[in-house]
């Protein structure tokens, strides 16, 4: 009995742990956020008592960077948040399909897979000449057989091999094939 509470505390404490990284990982981000918002501020009532005439805008780039940050930072559900976030604003920008990219490993990495599926097929229907396709279709195959469905997942890989067989996710599939 006594093993079985001393385990289920250690269990509690780990969640308990995990909570508070994440609440962490999103105080930092509110940091960040409400200084980017602040220097804007200020910078816009700058720029505003200099030309009242220009709107303020923030650059998409600026947007992308700060969600690519959050992804390689693997803080994952923010960088969902400012992919999402950059999608709705700026629909026609040449980094769309990174954006649905990276959304999709954010997703992956959170073994969200449907959802990673989701964002992946969008650069497979949308952006087939990005070169991010051949990843795009690498990752639908990885993503599938995570989900217990390796007929398809496999199927992912040889279209891969069979459309890009020069790129590198053409080599990884061929690998995860014959291993």
């Amino acid at each position: 009995f006594s093993a079985d509470l001393n385990a289920d505390l250690r269990s509690l404490k780990e969640r308990l742990s995990i909570i508070e990284q994440r609440i962490n990982d999103t105080d930092s981000r509110l940091v960040r956020l409400q200084s980017d918002l602040d220097s804007r501020k200020s910078s816009a009532a700058q720029d505003q008592a200099q030309d009242k005439s220009r709107p303020e805008k923030i650059a998409p780039q600026d947007v992308f960077d700060l969600a690519y940050k959050d992804y390689t930072s693997s803080n994952y559900q923010m960088a969902i948040e400012g992919f999402t976030d950059f999608l709705q604003r700026y629909p026609d920008s040449p980094s769309v399909a990174e954006a649905y990219f990276y959304s999709g490993g954010s997703y992956q990495a959170l073994k969200k897979y449907e959802e990673a599926i989701k964002s992946y097929s969008v650069i497979a229907a949308k952006y087939p000449d990005s070169r991010l396709h051949p990843d795009a279709l690498f990752r639908i195959g990885e993503c599938l057989i995570k989900l217990g469905d390796k007929s398809r997942g496999e199927t992912y890989y040889q279209a891969v091999i069979q459309k890009f067989p020069d790129s590198d996710a053409a080599a990884a599939a061929r690998a995860r094939l014959n291993p």
